[in-house]
């Protein structure tokens, strides 16, 4: 399958919009409780949902961000539906809100409501799947073409409907805020089929948990169908990677809505579509925009060695990290970083024998502050990477302290980056690094580089979405003295860009000796540490 993934808008004929789109819902099953949809069919090409994989996506850095207008706008009337097969969330204002840009280019595509597909447990639920996983939910927000006079003759046509998909998580018994304002109500006249339910002021801003992420790129987009009867194929897909983690009672609710007047023991569960098998696959596009304390280098192997478990040590990292056996936090400080991103001074890349490392040569040190951290400011020391043989081993870490600090319990913060190879597209802003790696292939040789050389990391929110604990080094002596800050979401560069590392060499007299599988076993901690999910973050600053 060929994806791509982005890294780098008259009341009757409202109501009359709003009655078409039930039909267009899964068709219900009165017998089963159980909504049924169509499984595939030969004779169309591309239907949805599909099956989405990272691995087997095109890049798109060079698109317009795909921009929202007006849904978070707390103006006019909201209102949640039962629809008899969803909850469905409609708006009542003078202006619908739009989306514009990225694969839609200059024309707009109108809301039209945003439902919701789940499962009737919380490991199903969604319609697309990520790698083959799934999540609990699965939230479609429906637009239509602005050239169409409505949403009626808009689903007919090639161009008509975009639909932007976001997936949601259960995740403990913490709620989500923001997703509160959308619940279904929960009584008994809410359960029942039909009701519509108009949202409370307070409420109006009811898909402000959608925005909870950049909605201008991290998605992937290609050209399918509707997931409902009649599945015509006139959808522009574009789905978020990133999942909404929210409470598991949260979910809950939506499963005791009443698919029938008269049997209220029936409910609304598993409306949701199988992946399908298109005829055709479609073009799917993803668009993303201390050497003391280094590994210990068997120059007879070729490959670093590091410390096993020692049952002696508490907390040993790196761990293994699960988001549903996390505790969730929204109510931190922003985590900041001051001065990384700056075009002043100088920067390098060194072949340390054990790994390439980046060093900054600056008047004032960049530093980090707030999120775990408090008021406390962590200044940069050093960057380096750890890498595998191949493209699907190793891990790769920064670290930020300094050396007096690295054996006192809160002496380092170490932020830690995934790096994941994908196709053959360069990631341009991971170039400044990558050319420089080109350079120091020798042990110890060193070379200038572009000061701006850790942008990449600053293609993400770097505020949130993290998990931190309290852990150990990686390396020798292990100190267990470490903040870690490990972000979920991946950079995406290209095998190429990774494969340079995997020359770099450790023997200064024999070059075929390489610097790889430079990185440590996860460990079995003695004590369980206690792992944070940075869900979402207060609106402040560090006064610094």
């Amino acid at each position: 399958m060929n994806l791509c993934l982005f890294r780098a808008p008259d009341r009757t004929g409202r109501h009359v919009v709003r009655d078409h789109l039930r039909s267009i819902l899964p068709h219900f099953s009165e017998a089963s409780g159980v909504p049924t949809a169509k499984k595939n069919d030969p004779t169309m090409a591309v239907q949805s949902p599909i099956g989405l994989d990272i691995r087997q996506v095109n890049l798109a850095d060079d698109v317009t961000p795909l921009e929202y207008h007006g849904h978070f706008d707390l103006i006019g009337r909201a209102y949640v539906e039962n629809t008899q097969t969803s909850a469905q969330i409609t708006l009542d204002r003078a202006q619908k809100p739009f989306i514009i840009g990225g694969p839609l280019g200059a024309q707009k595509y109108l809301f039209e409501q945003l439902h919701f597909h789940w499962g009737d447990h919380d490991h199903l639920g969604c319609e697309h799947t990520i790698e083959g996983c799934r999540y609990s939910m699965e939230a479609h927000a429906v637009h239509y073409n602005a050239k169409y006079r409505d949403f009626q003759e808009a689903v007919t046509k090639p161009d008509g409907i975009a639909v932007t998909g976001f997936f949601i998580q259960a995740l403990g018994d913490r709620d989500l805020p923001e997703f509160n304002k959308n619940r279904p109500r929960n009584h008994k006249k809410s359960e029942s089929p039909k009701p519509k339910f108009k949202l409370i002021p307070g409420e109006l801003d009811c898909l402000s948990w959608m925005n909870l992420q950049d909605l201008s790129k991290h998605y992937y987009t290609y050209k399918g169908s509707l997931t409902t009867p009649p599945y015509y194929e006139s959808v522009t897909w574009i789905v978020y990677k990133s999942p909404v983690y929210v409470s598991s009672r949260q979910i809950e609710l939506f499963r005791g809505l009443c698919c029938s007047k008269e049997d209220h023991s029936k409910k609304i569960i598993n409306n949701f579509r199988d992946v399908q098998r298109p005829r055709h696959n479609p073009r799917v596009v993803f668009r993303d925009h201390l050497r003391s304390i280094l590994p210990h280098f068997s120059e007879a192997s070729g490959v670093p060695t590091a410390k096993k478990n020692d049952p002696t040590m508490a907390v040993q990292s790196p761990i293994g990290l699960d988001i549903r056996q996390v505790n969730l936090a929204d109510d931190v400080t922003p985590l900041e970083y001051h001065g990384h991103f700056d075009l002043i001074g100088r920067a390098y890349v060194e072949n340390t024998q054990t790994s390439a490392q980046i060093t900054l040569d600056r008047a004032q040190k960049p530093f980090i502050i707030g999120g775990p951290l408090g008021a406390q400011k962590y200044f940069f020391e050093q960057l380096h990477f750890h890498w595998g043989d191949h493209d699907h081993l190793g891990c790769e870490h920064t670290i930020e302290g300094c050396p007096e600090a690295v054996t006192k319990p809160d002496g380092i913060a170490v932020t830690g980056f995934f790096i994941q190879a994908l196709g053959d597209r360069d990631l341009p802003e991971f170039n400044k690094i990558a050319q420089g790696i080109t350079k120091v292939g020798e042990p110890k040789a060193k070379v200038q580089i572009d000061p701006d050389c850790l942008s990449w990391m600053n293609l993400q929110d770097l505020s949130k979405h993290y998990y931190t604990y309290k852990g150990s080094l990686t390396t020798p002596p292990y100190y267990e003295s470490v903040t870690w800050i490990v972000y979920k979401s991946p950079v995406y560069v290209s095998s190429r860009q990774i494969e340079l590392f995997r020359g770099l060499c450790c023997s200064k007299e024999d070059h075929s000796k390489k610097i790889i599988n430079n990185f440590r076993d996860v460990q079995r901690p003695r004590h369980n540490p206690r792992v944070v999910f940075v869900r979402n973050c207060i609106n402040t600053k560090s006064k610094l």
